[in-house]
């Protein structure tokens, strides 16, 4: 019972050292962060001071700046002029290239169009020759002939020689040489014509009018660029 007393006192003992020990921890705890907050916020308000004191500085530049500007006013155009400068040069720095002018330069082309046209044909046509109709006459025409013999006395002519001195003799007549003319019906053969040759146009095909769509060629200039003139 006696052993049984004196662990339970230590370990009631090691508890009351435990609590004891974790409440100061979060004591320290808590005053750290506290310290921690008022920290921020002493820098915080610090922040506003500084900045009041930045402005004023940069009001006493200026007003500085302007007394100067006013007491030489050489001065204050000399430093607006070299304030000014390294402006330019940035300006200029930054200017992109001025690209060159585009020229034109046209070269001639051909073009189609389509339209509307009408075309005309000619008449389907060919040729038949029909030969004249003819017949054959027999007429006579008067011509006066010069005959070359022999004239008994009595009127007998006689081409021949012998012919006349027979005859002559046969009636105890005399004969002589001469030349004589009659008129005498000569006939001949004449071509009549019932009907003179002609040609005759057979027409096939009628002429007719067609409308058709055709392709019309054009000239234009053309640029690179797609300009046209």
């Amino acid at each position: 019972m006696k052993k049984f007393k004196s662990l339970a006192s230590t370990h009631i003992r090691k508890i009351a050292i435990l609590l004891v020990m974790s409440t100061l921890s979060s004591t320290i705890l808590c005053s750290c962060g506290d310290d921690k907050n008022s920290t921020q916020i002493e820098t915080t308000t610090q922040k506003p001071e500084e900045t009041t004191t930045q402005k004023s500085d940069e009001v006493k530049d200026e007003k500085t700046e302007r007394q100067n500007q006013d007491a030489d006013p050489t001065e204050a155009t000399t430093q607006e002029t070299n304030d000014t400068k390294p402006s330019t040069q940035h300006t200029n720095q930054s200017t992109e290239p001025t690209t060159q002018a585009h020229v034109h330069n046209f070269k001639s082309e051909t073009y189609y169009t389509t339209e509307t046209q009408t075309v005309h044909h000619d008449a389907v046509t060919h040729t038949v020759h029909h030969e004249a109709v003819t017949h054959q006459e027999t007429k006579y025409k008067t011509e006066t002939i010069e005959r070359s013999g022999y004239m008994c006395s009595d009127g007998a002519f006689f081409e021949n020689e012998v012919d006349a001195a027979r005859y002559a003799d046969e009636h105890l007549l005399s004969y002589f040489s001469c030349k004589t003319t009659e008129t005498v019906q000569v006939p001949y053969t004449e071509t009549v014509v019932d009907q003179a040759a002609y040609d005759e146009t057979i027409t096939d095909k009628p002429a007719w009018d067609e409308t058709v769509e055709v392709q019309v060629p054009h000239t234009r200039n053309v640029c690179s660029c797609g300009a046209t003139e």
